[in-house]
């Protein structure tokens, strides 16, 4: 929020909102990145502002965000749904105009961006709407983590990575999406193996090599060992960038092991090796939720008999 002249907060220090650098409060230009430091000392126009006003009192519109950002992860609300994004603009603000003295602001926006990120990506999938919003929220919850690290439990800080990691999970899909696979990698390239994380950078580098060249035998290698951990799951995986994702990964799998002759003959492409992928694939099959998806996997399990002489090719 915007104060008078004589109500602005005396402050000793503030920070830099472009790489989160602790300076005086008199300072004009960030001594690490050069940023201008704009603090904003005069009310807001209240012909413009009208539409959008934050509230009076900074805690209530803390409150309101993370009230409607629960309703959207638990209940899948449309209704928090569309009151979040109606927000999105008073968010920016609330950041802009508060956050170099009041840190917990990018938390607030951070659960903000991030919880619309999360929905664009797992009930409604749109990858171009999800990758600025996990962009914002990404940045916005390492700056609040800098800033905040010093007074938070070690709950709250495994919340901030938890949230950080996945956005990266979403910007390196997102990449995949746009077929920037060398994108995609290098955004996990420090995360842990996950089940998500693995499955983009080995269906990455398959497509890369199948473009450019390179060891196809180590790309099945990848998504062998993705299929086994994949085999393992219990749960249903019913997130509709996972189904794309998986569905991605068990695709090339097939491609590498049907097509052996053609790409790389070090792949195992014999009868057993195919009955084998046909469990994997209709493990995965029974995963899945999106009618799309399951037609993709059922394509590939049709061109496996065919490859046994269990179904006529036409």
């Amino acid at each position: 929020m915007a104060y008078p002249n004589d109500q602005q907060p005396q402050l000793k220090f503030i920070f830099c909102n472009q790489c989160g650098m602790k300076l005086p409060a008199n300072s004009n230009f960030c001594s690490r990145c050069g940023n201008r430091i704009v603090i904003l000392n005069q009310p807001s126009d209240p012909v413009k502002s009208s539409q959008q006003e934050i509230p009076s009192d900074p805690k209530q519109y803390v409150l309101k965000v993370i009230n409607l950002s629960d309703r959207v992860l638990k209940e899948s609300s449309v209704e928090a749904l569309n009151a979040l994004v109606s927000l999105t603009e008073e968010t920016k603000r609330f950041v802009a105009e508060g956050a170099a003295y009041d840190p917990e602001r990018y938390r607030v926006s951070g659960i903000h961006f991030s919880t619309l990120a999360w929905y664009y990506m797992t009930r409604e999938l749109k990858p171009e709407t999800a990758e600025e919003y996990a962009v914002r929220a990404r940045k916005d919850f390492m700056l609040g983590k800098n800033f905040l690290q010093s007074t938070l439990s070690t709950e709250d800080l495994q919340f901030l990575d938890d949230w950080i990691n996945k956005m990266k999970v979403y910007e390196a899909f997102c990449a995949m999406e746009r077929k920037d696979y060398k994108g995609a990698i290098d955004k996990i390239k420090e995360l842990n193996v996950t089940l998500e994380t693995l499955a983009i950078v080995t269906v990455a580098m398959t497509e890369i090599r199948v473009e450019e060249g390179g060891d196809l035998f180590q790309c099945y290698q990848g998504l062998s060992q993705w299929d086994q951990q994949m085999r393992r799951q219990e749960y249903l995986i019913d997130v509709l960038f996972e189904q794309k994702l998986f569905r991605k990964a068990y695709s090339n799998l097939s491609f590498l092991v049907l097509h052996a002759e053609d790409v790389d003959l070090r792949i195992p492409h014999d009868e057993a090796t195919i009955r084998d992928l046909m469990i994997g694939l209709e493990n995965i099959k029974g995963h899945m939720t999106d009618p799309k998806e399951r037609l993709y996997i059922e394509f590939d399990l049709k061109t496996c008999r065919e490859k046994l002489g269990a179904e006529p090719s036409y």
